[in-house]
């Protein structure tokens, strides 16, 4: 299982993976995991038939899955995708990205800079 420090919504999560999501309203998400793994904060995601009985077992509190295999995943949170498996990754990546520390934009002091140099706005230099 993977902790995030950013909680996000199913919400969040169609902006960036597309998909329809159907569901309780007002659920956080914290993790991605396996279904084994999952607790009530992660996503999962499902699309070979022989991991469907660890995914109805599983406590996690949003699956993707395809729109066409929905039926088998009756009252669970779930985002329809027609690719479960790459807009999950496409969510992890995201959510990586989301997580890391950025650093402050600055430029130090003791920083070498040719005087012709163009630098944009938001940008961080570190020392020499």
């Amino acid at each position: 299982m993977k902790k995030f420090n950013k909680t996000i919504t199913p919400e969040d999560i169609v902006a960036v993976c597309g998909g329809e999501y159907h569901g309780e309203q007002n659920i956080t998400l914290q993790s991605v995991a396996d279904p084994e793994e999952a607790d009530s904060s992660s996503v999962i995601f499902w699309e070979q038939e022989k991991y469907l009985d660890a995914v109805k077992k599983s406590p996690a509190v949003l699956i993707f899955c395809h729109p066409d295999k929905a039926n088998n995943l009756p009252n669970r949170n779930l985002i329809l995708h027609p690719h479960p498996y790459f807009a999950f990754l496409r969510l992890v990546d995201w959510w990586i990205e989301q997580d890391a520390e950025k650093p402050i934009p600055e430029i130090h002091p003791t920083a070498i800079i040719d005087s012709s140099a163009i630098i944009g706005d938001g940008v961080y230099i570190g020392p020499y």
